[in-house]
């Protein structure tokens, strides 16, 4: 009974801290094609001209609001380098010169549930962890359905709770770890999108150029 009652005061200050973020560790680490060398820099004019027709495909293990905003976010991405996407540009009459088809999935999960009430009753100083890993393809074929090229891309994400590990993780930041070594929301999703974002860029100019395109592809 005790138990229960220092759980539950224990969590009217905890849980609150949890859902702004607070005390909280991200980790990335680049797995299957994403620490593959490119060339193309996503920020230079790599499509002007290019037509681009945009799906993703929905997945059962993924968030339908989060394959929304990956089309959302490779149709922005694409568009400033200077590519038309059909999708969003209702007056190009043109028919598409390429189609990217982009499906999603989590490879594996795990969620140490049974940590929480540890992590309660210790002020969290044990934390609690959360580790996944997602796979992302991206398969690019012309007006035919022929496929010109794929590629996929692996990523694995770790979240880490707890006032003792971000403590220390806090102080490695300020006194031993480089401005690109810093480990932090912030920094994961920077890293995260420049290696994606160089990659399916990478693989859409290699196509774009052997398929005699290249003459729209200004780098």
């Amino acid at each position: 009974m005790h138990i229960c009652k220092n759980i539950a005061r224990f969590s009217k200050f905890l849980i609150p801290l949890l859902l702004q973020g607070c005390l909280s560790v991200f980790h990335y680490q680049p797995l299957s094609g994403l620490q593959r060398a490119y060339l193309v820099s996503y920020q230079e004019q790599n499509f002007k001209g290019l037509i681009l027709s945009i799906r993703c495909q929905e997945s059962p293990t993924i968030e339908l609001s989060d394959v929304e905003a990956l089309c959302e976010k490779m149709a922005t991405l694409f568009e400033s380098q200077g590519a038309i996407i059909k999708d969003r540009n209702t007056n190009e009459t043109k028919s598409a010169d390429l189609n990217l088809n982009f499906s999603s999935k989590k490879i594996y999960d795990m969620n140490n549930h049974w940590m929480w009430p540890v992590s309660i009753l210790t002020m969290s100083l044990v934390p609690v962890e959360q580790e996944y890993a997602i796979e992302q393809t991206m398969n690019i074929t012309d007006n035919a359905g022929q496929q010109l090229s794929a590629i996929t891309l692996q990523a694995r994400f770790v979240w880490v709770w707890g006032v003792g590990y971000w403590a220390a993780n806090k102080v490695l930041n300020w006194t031993a770890r480089s401005d690109a070594e810093v480990v932090s929301e912030e920094a994961l999703s920077k890293d995260f999108s420049q290696d994606f974002y160089s990659q399916v860029s990478q693989t859409l100019f290699d196509v774009a150029s052997t398929e005699g395109l290249k003459k729209q592809v200004q780098r």
